[in-house]
């Protein structure tokens, strides 16, 4: 177990406003937390917690709009 995991990933939109990073499973399985760990997620220097889910078998943290204002992305 690693609880600290760091990689690179591109913002995606899902449906018309919900945006997400997809999590890889060796990450989500490397932190041992279950499925649903809670995260600390980092874009361009902003960070926020926020906790993994499980949409349709794949790994996704949500980035709001908040967020991605904080962020400037």
């Amino acid at each position: 177990m690693n609880p600290k995991q760091t990689f690179t990933a591109p913002l995606q939109l899902h449906g018309k406003t919900a945006t997400g990073i997809e999590i890889p499973p060796k990450v989500v399985e490397g932190l041992g937390a279950g499925k649903k760990p809670p995260v600390v997620v980092t874009i361009n220097g902003y960070s926020y917690r926020n906790s993994v889910a499980v949409l349709g078998g794949v790994y996704l943290v949500g980035v709001s709009a908040e967020h991605r204002a904080g962020a400037n992305v």
